[in-house]
């Protein structure tokens, strides 16, 4: 697989003439964010359609957690946080299912009690070294390995999302109607809620737990925007998620700036130009 890849790296350079083109990790950078940027878009759609946004907020945000205990034991962080977004995710929708408080108090409680585990166990150990990587992401230090995970995850998200993508969709307008329909809507839930959980927990890595929510959220909402169906939102969204986040990769190069905040704030210059659109055609 790493010869696969150095051919890739290798192959570029020579037909692409410019400088960001000769190094490898920014080839591996764009490889990813060519992953996770329409995988979020594809997610995000049905993330504001569900009116998640704040759900997957929660989960980003609760990682942090599993980033402390991962210090704390001496265990990669990268594991722990995917253990923690998971169980996030799914806490949040036992919870919602089994209790009279709205959804928002909820989350809002789990995502609390989560936040602060994280930084009490940082505080006693007084460990802070490491963290910038998770909190701010660091798209442009991706391996070989993490990109071939990345590969392997999206390819399966996509392939559940082109089954499922009907219902889905058919639940977030009306889960009466979706139940009545034979669809096991709970089911749905819980398993829409692991999904958001990995990519979400996965992608932090190249965003950042602080933003990995507006690469959900920005294209999808852009794309309301500027669709005029199911499907053109959904391409909407991963073409808007794809013109961020590769311009991102870019702006880091040459301007020394963060990638994954760059993209972030690309893609909201892009839902401000689809916002100004609407208006000037009302």
């Amino acid at each position: 697989m790493e010869s696969i890849f150095q051919s890739l790296y290798s192959f570029w350079p020579a037909v692409i003439p410019f400088e960001w083109a000769q190094f490898d990790f920014i080839w591996r950078a764009i490889a990813a964010m060519l992953i996770i940027a329409p995988l979020c878009a594809a997610l995000g759609v049905h993330v504001v359609n569900f009116r998640m946004a704040f759900f997957s907020d929660a989960i980003s945000h609760s990682t942090f957690a599993g980033v402390a205990l991962g210090v704390l034991f001496g265990v990669d962080p990268s594991l722990t946080l995917i253990g923690f977004g998971i169980m996030a995710g799914l806490s949040i929708t036992l919870f919602k299912g089994r209790s009279d408080l709205s959804s928002d108090t909820v989350i809002s409680v789990v995502l609390s009690a989560m936040v602060a585990l994280g930084i009490t166990v940082l505080y006693a150990q007084k460990e802070t070294r490491n963290l910038e990587a998770y909190l701010y992401g660091t798209v442009l230090a991706i391996s070989d390995l993490e990109l071939l995970l990345l590969l392997l995850i999206g390819g399966l998200v996509f392939i559940l999302l082109g089954f499922f993508f009907n219902r889905l969709f058919l639940i977030s307008l009306n889960h009466h109607l979706a139940a009545s329909r034979g669809i096991p809507v709970a089911w749905f839930e819980y398993g829409f809620a692991l999904v958001l959980a990995v990519v979400v927990t996965f992608s932090i890595r190249a965003i950042g737990l602080f933003l990995v929510t507006a690469m959900l959220v920005v294209p999808a909402a852009t794309a309301r925007n500027l669709a005029r169906g199911m499907a053109s939102l959904f391409w909407v969204a991963v073409i808007c998620a794809l013109i961020s986040g590769l311009a991102g990769i870019l702006f880091s190069f040459y301007w020394d700036t963060p990638a994954g905040a760059s993209a972030i704030l690309i893609g909201c210059l892009l839902f401000l130009f689809s916002w100004l659109r609407v208006r000037w055609l009302q």
